[in-house]
């Protein structure tokens, strides 16, 4: 089955987040269990900031992040510190928090292995997400699912571990097959270096040497919503 791709010109990063946090806010639903994907990297920081004010209840929702470098939740590099930073200490003490799982909790980078076997089991309940958003680089990757590793990402876990030749560190994704079977896509893209990868992502002519990005949508099982500036646009 095809996906439906929608493709939504927005006027700026801020109107990007903004359009992110009413999709996301709309698929609540109250006295049900809520599962969401989440990015990583600096695009979504006005996303978690603007998010982080939305609701007035956090009961029953589950983020789970799209990917991590193994690293101290302290390095900049960290996505669950990014995360901390501009989510979660933002949201009123007063009201019901989230269930954020933070990947690196306790742990040391040398227990990759073991990080990744515990994180799968404690989200196995929380599956099927409602929606992930994430966003895309410009190679053509999302999450850690990057070029080159494709045939290494088509795993039926929820997380896997992704070894990127020169990276000083390994990372954790979110798998190629579990994207793909979520309901509900939602791109953040900005940047006109961008517009390459969205010409390629809409080209519908068959071919073989597909983007990971490329890749998930095409195998997606329900739509994909692609918010895009103006620089990134077609």
């Amino acid at each position: 089955m095809s996906p439906k791709i929608e493709v939504r010109v927005c006027n700026s990063l801020e109107d990007i987040c903004y359009a992110a946090v009413d999709i996301f806010s709309d698929l609540v639903k109250k006295n049900r269990t809520n599962t969401f994907i989440v990015p990583g990297g600096k695009t979504p920081i006005l996303f978690y900031q603007y998010l982080a004010k939305r609701l007035d209840n956090w009961n029953n929702i589950n983020l789970l992040l799209s990917d991590e470098r193994i690293v101290n939740e302290n390095n900049p590099e960290s996505n669950s510190g990014m995360i901390k930073r501009n989510f979660l200490n933002l949201i009123d003490k007063k009201i019901q928090q989230p269930n954020f799982v933070p990947i690196m909790n306790g742990f040391i980078p040398e227990q990759s292995e073991e990080i990744v076997h515990l994180l799968n089991t404690i989200t196995k309940p929380l599956m099927p997400p409602k929606a992930a958003f994430l966003g895309i680089g410009d190679d053509g990757h999302t999450a850690s699912l990057f070029p080159g590793l494709i045939a290494d990402n088509n795993h039926s876990t929820p997380f896997i571990l992704v070894n990127r030749k020169h990276d000083p560190y390994q990372r954790i994704s979110i798998s190629l097959k579990i994207l793909s079977r979520i309901p509900l896509l939602v791109f953040l893209v900005t940047g006109k270096e961008k517009k390459y990868i969205l010409k390629r992502i809409i080209d519908n002519s068959n071919n073989i040497n597909l983007l990971p990005v490329q890749h998930i949508i095409r195998n997606a099982q329900d739509r994909v919503i692609i918010l895009c500036d103006q620089a990134a646009k077609l």
